[in-house]
């Protein structure tokens, strides 16, 4: 669960675990990070500067950073132990199954019609309240993967963002995901971390194809997403959007997004991203607070609702945790939750474990669950 460790500028701050939500160990493909990155030059970059993105972005603010960095380090020296369990619950595992998952969903999204292969275009479904491991066999790469599913937990790997048509369809699998949701009482949190434009993403895409992720070429594309919350908006879910800080992402959000859902801006989260600390050293920021220009060291968590009255949570919160990989967000379902149905996890990476469901839902929704594994390994086939 969440802790909270103070507030600063009346803002209150909660630490996340590292495993909130997720099975342990926890399989990464590195060590996590431990020491701060290098200051960034800004020289040549092109980003705005903090006067124009004051617009949509109310915690850049170089005081309330350095503040939560201090609160974080006290925290630290009161609670070693919490900390020091950041680490115990990773295991390294190396380079993950990312071009296989990617791959797979590719050649059947091709295909002229939907595919047979269990978890593709086809939900796995675990009801159960033990987590279970199970066998995946990809038909494309002809190798058997181990896929631990959590506690009341559901996976569907497709493309959310099929090509534009002139009849927008839904994805492959969509009506068997809109079933299940309304089996438990329909949509209570709608979750999106959508591939949006960003440069850095894109370099890890084309230069390290082991992890990287393939993003949107326009953030209007992600408009093609409308077929599928329009299935579930009528549950009055919740939606929460994790955003780049490139002020045309914050906007778009802000001011098309959201309106063109028929929702209203309740609050505006702020992820801030701490070092795994070792060998006695404090927790840092991962990112030098800087001047913002280059990069910040924090992520902002957008949340709509239909009315204000919806949500109940503060409008403004600091989230605070240890960053699994890159673009790997932590898990808020506790957070969020009004615990009354599914929590929709929409371009996920990681099946979590669902209060009364977790659904996750992406080309690479089974990415921090999967790992290598034998035909002969004693688990549950996926069928």
């Amino acid at each position: 669960m969440p802790r909270c460790v103070g507030e600063v500028h009346g803002i209150p701050i909660q630490l996340l675990d590292i495993d909130a939500g997720r099975g342990t160990p926890l399989r990464v493909e590195k060590e996590m990070v431990r020491d701060p990155w290098p200051p960034a030059s800004s020289a040549t970059s092109q980003r705005p500067t903090p006067s124009q993105i004051s617009d949509t972005d109310a915690y850049w603010d170089a005081q309330l950073w350095s503040d939560t960095l201090a609160c974080l380090q006290a925290d630290w020296h009161a609670n070693a132990v919490w900390w020091e369990r950041q680490l115990e619950v990773v295991h390294v595992q190396g380079p993950s199954p990312t071009p296989q998952l990617a791959k797979c969903v590719d050649q059947a999204e091709e295909a002229t019609s939907p595919s047979d292969t269990p978890l593709v275009h086809q939900p796995c479904v675990h009801r159960q309240d033990q987590a279970q491991e199970m066998t995946w066999h990809d038909p494309i790469s002809q190798r058997t993967f181990l896929l631990q599913m959590p506690p009341r937990s559901a996976a569907l790997l497709t493309d959310l963002l099929p090509p534009a048509t002139p009849r927008p369809r839904r994805p492959h699998g969509w009506e068997a995901i809109q079933s299940l949701v309304q089996s438990v009482g329909g949509a209570d949190v709608v979750l999106l971390d959508p591939p949006w434009p960003n440069q850095s993403a894109a370099r890890v895409h084309r230069y390290r194809r082991r992890h990287g992720y393939q993003t949107m070429p326009d953030l209007y594309d992600v408009w093609r997403i409308r077929p599928v919350m329009e299935t579930l908006l009528p549950d009055d879910p919740l939606v929460a959007v994790w955003v780049t800080n490139h002020p045309k992402v914050q906007k778009f959000v802000r001011d098309k997004l959201f309106p063109g859902l028929g929702l209203v801006t309740v609050a505006v989260w702020a992820w801030l991203k701490v070092t795994a600390p070792t060998k006695g050293q404090a927790p840092d920021m991962v990112v030098p607070l800087g001047d913002g220009r280059v990069r910040k060291p924090y992520e902002l968590l957008w949340i709509g609702a239909k009315h204000a009255s919806m949500f109940h949570g503060p409008r403004r919160q600091i989230l605070a945790s240890i960053p699994l990989a890159h673009s790997v967000k932590p898990y808020v379902g506790d957070l969020l939750s009004q615990r009354r149905g599914a929590y929709v996890e929409l371009f996920a990476r990681h099946v979590s474990q669902g209060t009364t469901l977790h659904v996750s839902i992406g080309k690479e929704a089974v990415l921090g669950n999967i790992r290598p594994g034998h035909d002969d390994d004693d688990a549950t086939q996926i069928r």
